[in-house]
């Protein structure tokens, strides 16, 4: 009768014992699932980011080389005709050197400094992010 009661226990006992590994085994799963779900949301919201940066990088570089088109070159003033003298004289178009675009997930801030144009993004979701893009030198 004592080595019945024995057996009993020592069943229960590693019953609980492997009950423990089991829960140990699922929290470690869980907790790796959970982390790579943050790691993926992050990914996507960086990338999001970055998207927007590259699009407002591309329409400011745009607007860039549109007033470098129209601003006056050296080979247009030399020119004899009066004609021509007045279209080189025109006004160079100013590119804004700040500004803020708004997107449905997020609001991006430009502003161009010396030689680099610097991209800030805040997005919905609470999250900011900073980029920098050279910009082409105007010589």
């Amino acid at each position: 009768m004592i080595f019945r009661k024995t057996l009993r226990a020592g069943t229960l006992l590693y019953a609980l014992l492997m009950l423990g590994i089991f829960a140990l085994l699922v929290q470690f799963y869980l907790q790796s699932q959970l982390a790579a779900g943050h790691a993926w949301q992050a990914k996507k919201l960086e990338g999001q980011a970055y998207f927007m940066a590259q699009m407002v990088r591309d329409e400011y570089l745009k607007a860039w080389e549109e007033g470098q088109e129209k601003s006056p070159s050296p080979e247009n003033k030399e020119t004899k005709d009066e004609e021509d003298q007045t279209k080189a004289t025109e006004p160079k178009v100013q590119v804004p050197t700040s500004g803020q675009v708004s997107f449905t997930a997020g609001q991006a801030t430009y502003t161009k400094q010396d030689s680099h144009l610097q991209v800030q993004v805040q997005l919905d979701s609470g999250q900011a992010y900073t980029y920098q893009f050279p910009i082409p030198s105007e010589n």
